[in-house]
């Protein structure tokens, strides 16, 4: 399904089917959405009225669990929220769009990565590191020029994260709850590519098709993939109000809204659409 859309806005469109657990499979998710983004989708579905395509999210959480084969466990998380946005549309300001970028890599409660979708960056030899915090990608002549020549940063890698990695989630266990408090947190898992040189070459943070090639609707776009993280290991930062408000703030308005809001009324009309949505993905 998701190789033949080639606007965003049915990108968009569908990517709400998935919130909406119409369609059980998003490009980057083989399985429907887990219990724990439920109390996030109200942001998430709002965010797309900006034009922000949601690929991955994360509420703040800590936790103790008790299991008899295992004992006590413990765990915490912080909050983190990816998305795309497109720089090559009608209805997008891409000198807005930088304003949000910069807005985000400022802001002192996240850690914010920022790259091309659609663009590869130079890699480092096998076995070694690129930590720069800024990186151009790798452009003919041409798409250079139209990119907004050396000066312009939109495309650029950067990041203020941890080179290495930005762990979102840790665990520990122990057989009673008085060696639990005395036990090391062991890192489970890390946000998304906080270097150009773990960023999966010719892919996409939407997914991929057959053959791994982008979707034509992203490269129509030209997005950046944006993920934001939560510095402190936090339950109470909403990382889905944040992005909203700097989206207002920079004057990124709900451009999306009225064509998505027509868009849906079509697909509610036609009884057969999430059927026929299931039997082509």
């Amino acid at each position: 399904m998701w190789t033949s859309l080639d606007s965003w806005e049915d990108l968009l469109t569908a990517n709400l089917a998935y919130l909406a657990s119409e369609i059980d499979v998003s490009p980057n998710y083989g399985v429907p959405i887990s219990p724990e983004t439920i109390p996030l989708l109200t942001g998430l579905k709002r965010l797309h009225e900006y034009g922000l395509l949601s690929t991955g999210s994360q509420p703040g959480d800590q936790w103790t669990s008790y299991k008899a084969d295992r004992g006590w466990i413990q765990g915490k998380q912080r909050p983190y929220y990816d998305f795309l946005i497109p720089t090559v549309h009608e209805m997008v300001d891409v000198a807005k769009v930088h304003k949000l970028v910069d807005a985000l890599m400022k802001h002192e409660d996240i850690v914010t990565t920022v790259w091309s979708d659609s663009d590869e960056y130079p890699k480092s030899e096998k076995g070694k590191i690129n930590e720069a915090r800024e990186v151009a990608p790798t452009l003919p002549d041409t798409a250079q020029n139209e990119a907004g020549k050396a000066t312009d940063k939109t495309y650029y890698f950067r990041s203020n994260a941890s080179p290495r990695f930005h762990w979102v989630t840790l665990y520990r266990e122990a057989g009673t709850a008085e060696k639990l408090r005395d036990m090391d947190w062991t890192p489970r898992t890390h946000s998304g590519p906080t270097n150009v040189d773990n960023i999966p070459e010719g892919s996409s943070t939407c997914g991929n098709g057959p053959n791994r090639q982008r979707f034509q609707g992203v490269m129509n776009a030209r997005p950046l993939a944006v993920q934001i993280a939560a510095r402190e290991w936090t339950t109470t930062l909403n990382l889905q109000i944040l992005v909203e408000r700097t989206c207002q703030k920079v004057g990124l308005g709900k451009k999306f809204k009225h064509v998505l809001t027509r868009k849906l009324m079509v697909e509610v009309m036609d009884t057969a659409s999430v059927s026929q949505l299931d039997e082509r993905t």
